[in-house]
């Protein structure tokens, strides 16, 4: 008789993802103040209407619409396939339809500006779509989440003509953009800090003056050279794709760094088309870039991730937008908004990997040795609990919601103050102050956001144990997927970096101090109120907020004394502000949706409680390596100082 094989336990069948609508909204109203109560009841930032009802009506549309179309497109598993010899890249199935209908429906437009098509909604309502978009996806999310940001470069730094011929085609998403960022990273390079990013010592492609056509000089040039890891570079999903590729001019020093020349000097940033565009907005002659290979990538499956050649055949035609220094300082500004939608991303995925490692846990029975009551359940004397009941889970799954939470408020609070930014009939002061906001938080948004989508993802695996090691279980892919956020947009390391040695230093610390004295503000105020439910958490966040101020005063001396030592310093420094920037921003949308009566109060006060007590006291250890980094370390096994 064959013995009895026993039977693999199967996967949990992951529920559909459903985006957090009422979530979303609760963080829009009490944490990013889209009502616009402290800015007189105006949303600042937007040329459209909007309030709490249209915002819940678009939120809610564009939710069953990530549901019902682009959730299906993560399940497939394909990948792109790129037809050797002409660079074209096909596709996997449904995606060219479900792009189409993305587009039909209006989404790509949402927050572009009227005068070219759009609806001129807030940043907030953006990245809370976002948000929906990721859940369903990180693949597909990538994708608007490029095009916008090729929409605020030209929008605020392109010329006129460039503006009038492309902008139209890109809001509606006939066209889609990206960004040859292949060399950014070291663009936030971080010697001059007084004179922002050193942009010298890369690899770019060079441009030259084009012959005049026979229609006379157009003011173009030629781009010869190769980029690689440009996501969406190429595709079949839209007619047109319009390229921004950083490249060096002919009057740049050939070694930038060894002559001494600024690096700088000659660098410029291009728009080239893959399809030349005509003054009517009709496509024109194919341009001379081609993708020659597509990479392979550890997750992100269905995203093209493209190696992009230019000049093959005599050069990639581009118009240059801008090449001077500080206009060039304000274009890697402008980027911003793409390293804001990463952090978003990584909020997406962890409240998608959240969903599935609480609905497993809430399904799942497993025996309680302790217990000595029968259970019909077990068939016997042993009782069974949902996973849940047990108090490692619950940490977990508090852990998981509390900083998913966290990253969502700092997150949508940079999109307020983005928003306040853009307002350019507010109050001059003010829109000052809001551009310093949106500064400092910009690193905070992108590094936390993006580590924890990836820590909220592991953790979820944990919870699911073994069976989160399954590829069926669906989590492998998230985990895959969220490992690129902390790397590209500038890595986290970078952000760190950024943070550290210049946004801190923004108005010779007076921003950074402003920032503080409003991360206060909430815990005073419960502290003003007198005896309250509120007032142990607004301790634990005021000894947070404390934190900050004391590894900052370390900071700032390192600045001055020990350069390294700052640098080393950066990573936790930035991690003890995001903890603390995201416990304030917490317990303000606690305050407020208790003012409001809001009906997910409750719920919201439970999880600060959580924050308060087992998240902030992080602070202290993180303020305590910043206090001890130095130049003294060494690499184990080699000798040489950080």
């Amino acid at each position: 008789m064959a013995p009895e094989v026993s039977k693999r336990p199967e996967p949990p069948r992951e529920p559909l993802p459903e985006p957090p609508v009422a979530e979303l909204l609760y963080c829009l109203k009490h944490s990013a103040d889209l009502a616009g109560e402290a800015n007189g009841g105006s949303v600042a930032g937007s040329d459209s209407d909007i309030d709490e009802a249209r915002a819940g009506a678009i939120l809610h549309e564009a939710a069953q619409f990530a549901r019902d179309i682009l959730l299906p497109l993560e399940q497939t598993g394909s990948r792109p396939a790129l037809a050797s010899g002409n660079g074209v890249v096909t596709m996997p199935p449904g995606w060219w339809e479900a792009y189409h209908q993305f587009c039909a429906a209006g989404w790509p437009a949402v927050a572009a500006p009227k005068a070219y098509g759009g609806q001129g909604l807030p940043i907030r309502i953006a990245v809370a779509l976002t948000e929906i978009w990721n859940h369903a996806g990180l693949s597909f999310g990538l994708l608007p989440v490029l095009s916008q940001s090729v929409v605020a470069i030209l929008r605020d730094h392109g010329r006129r003509d460039l503006q009038e011929r492309y902008l139209p085609k890109l809001v509606s998403g006939e066209w889609t953009g990206q960004i040859v960022l292949t060399a950014l990273p070291e663009l936030e390079g971080l010697e001059g800090l007084e004179g922002g990013p050193d942009l010298g010592g890369i690899d770019y492609c060079r441009a030259e003056p084009a012959p005049p056509s026979a229609s006379g000089p157009d003011g173009s040039y030629l781009l010869h050279g190769r980029q690689s890891f440009i996501p969406f570079g190429e595709h079949d999903l839209a007619e047109n794709i319009v390229h921004l590729v950083w490249a060096r001019l002919p009057e740049a020093p050939f070694d930038a760094r060894s002559d001494g020349a600024s690096g700088d000097h000659g660098l410029g940033l291009f728009l080239v088309p893959k399809f030349l565009a005509e003054p009517d907005g009709r496509l024109g002659a194919r341009n001379d870039i081609v993708c020659t290979r597509l990479e392979r990538t550890l997750g992100l499956h269905a995203s093209p991730v493209c190696t992009m050649a230019l000049g093959q055949r005599g050069g990639a035609r581009g118009w240059l937008i801008s090449k001077e220094k500080q206009k060039l300082v304000n274009l890697l500004a402008r980027l911003d908004d793409s390293r804001l939608q990463v952090g978003v991303q990584g909020v997406a995925v962890a409240e998608r990997a959240l969903q599935q490692a609480m609905a497993y846990a809430s399904q799942r029975q497993q025996t309680r040795g302790s217990s000595k009551r029968p259970d019909s359940l077990s068939g016997g004397g042993v009782a069974m609990t949902e996973v849940t009941e047990p108090p490692q889970i619950r940490r977990m799954i508090m852990a998981m919601r509390a900083k998913t939470a966290a990253a969502r408020a700092i997150c949508y609070r940079t999109a307020e103050a983005l928003d306040l930014a853009r307002n350019q009939a507010a109050d001059p002061a003010q829109h000052e102050r809001a551009l310093e906001r949106a500064a400092i938080l910009i690193p905070l948004a992108k590094f936390f956001g993006a580590e924890v989508g990836v820590e909220v993802t592991s953790t979820a695996l944990q919870v699911l144990g073994s069976i989160g090691y399954l590829e069926e279980a669906g989590l492998a892919q998230l985990y895959r997927d969220a490992r690129i956020l902390p790397l590209y947009q500038g890595d986290s390391g970078m952000q760190a970096l950024d943070l550290v040695t210049r946004k801190i230093r923004i108005r010779q610390g007076k921003a950074l101090e402003d920032f503080v004295a409003d991360l206060n503000a909430p815990a005073n105020a419960v502290l003003e109120m007198g005896s309250n439910e509120l007032q142990p958490i607004a301790r634990r966040i005021a000894e947070a907020v404390s934190d900050l101020v004391d590894a900052s005063e370390r900071i700032r001396e390192k600045l001055r004394r020990d350069k390294d030592g700052a640098q080393f310093a950066a990573a936790p420094y930035c991690m003890l502000m995001a903890l603390a920037t995201g416990g304030s921003y917490l317990l303000k949308a606690v305050v407020t949706g208790r003012a409001h009566k809001d009906p997910l109060y409750q719920q919201h006060l439970e999880l600060i409680k959580f924050y308060a007590e087992q998240i902030t006291p992080m602070t202290y250890a993180l303020k305590l390596q910043v206090a001890r980094s130095g130049k003294n370390f060494k690499v184990a096994g080699c000798g040489d100082p950080l």
